[in-house]
């Protein structure tokens, strides 16, 4: 059987990537519709998994979304956006929700408080020996973005402040805070895991803020859009599901944001479907 050329495997391999990001949250919400349609209960939000049967689903989840963001080259600052949301969406999925650990038996508290110290120390290690590789392979991506203009350094620049503070939030409730805990962590990521997201977005919509040639005026639009939807239009939605559903508002605003951003990635997708996405150069595709 004749092997396939370079091109092709490279081509097939991005196509998977891109099609697996989207699967994975939709593994999610079909397993969650599946366990409705069972037990008749809805979870006040997507963490809430993390207690019961789809808790496998849930890190699962979550862990491979952090796999294909970090995986995934695009251009300097939305590559580096994506890299945040990965390395943010591996702490919602290690570090449970607050209030979980204080109702553990006291046995189980402890044994959990040591699971989750490790596991947060592992993946400290691990992403410091990644970045390491990175630098010294000259494709960490914070090193090309900076020179892409004054709004990326300035991003990089906020995004360094915020990780910093998310180190040492993370750093207290590991190693200071006593009884531990870890309250904030799990939640600090999940905001800061959506901000990376719709940073990515916005650099398609405001193209050349982050150093890149401007796309076609459909395309623009179509982005921006999805920005407004995920910023002004997320706080709408909390209020309304605030006054109509107040109990399930969280699992309301997490899919809002995640059906956004996959809209923007399944677009993304069908653009460039027969190459991966260039660096630096507009993508005509379909109006």
């Amino acid at each position: 059987m004749a092997s396939l050329a370079e091109s092709d495997v490279t081509l097939l391999t991005y196509r998977h990537l891109r099609m697996v990001l989207v699967a994975l949250p939709l593994l999610m919400f079909v397993a969650s519709v599946g366990t409705f349609l069972a037990t008749g209960t809805i979870q006040g939000s997507i963490s809430a998994y993390y207690v019961g049967p789809l808790r496998d689903v849930f890190v699962g989840m979550l862990v491979g979304l952090a796999v294909c963001l970090v995986a995934y080259k695009g251009a300097p600052v939305e590559d580096y956006a994506l890299d945040l949301a990965g390395f943010y969406a591996l702490f919602v999925a290690f570090v449970p929700f607050q209030g979980y650990l204080e109702g553990l038996p006291p046995g189980e508290f402890d044994a959990a408080i040591v699971g989750v110290r490790i596991v947060t120390i592992s993946v400290l290690l691990v992403v410091a020996v990644f970045l390491y590789v990175e630098r010294r392979s000259g494709h960490w991506a914070a090193e090309k973005m900076t020179a892409k203009g004054w709004q990326a350094r300035l991003f990089y620049r906020i995004s360094q402040v915020m990780a910093v503070a998310f180190l040492a939030l993370l750093a207290y409730r590991t190693f200071v805070e006593t009884p531990m805990t870890f309250d904030s962590i799990h939640l600090v990521s999940a905001y800061l895991l959506i901000i990376s997201l719709t940073v990515a977005v916005a650099t398609h919509g405001w193209p050349t803020a982050a150093g890149e040639e401007p796309l076609p005026e459909p395309h623009l639009g179509w982005y921006r859009l999805l920005v407004l939807l995920m910023t002004v239009g997320a706080g709408l939605a909390w209020a309304v599901a605030s006054w109509r559903w107040r109990d399930h508002r969280t699992l309301i605003i997490e899919w809002w944001e995640i059906v956004l951003f996959a809209v923007f990635w399944g677009r993304e997708t069908v653009l460039n479907w027969n190459r991966p996405t260039p660096t630096s150069a507009p993508r005509p595709g379909p109006g």
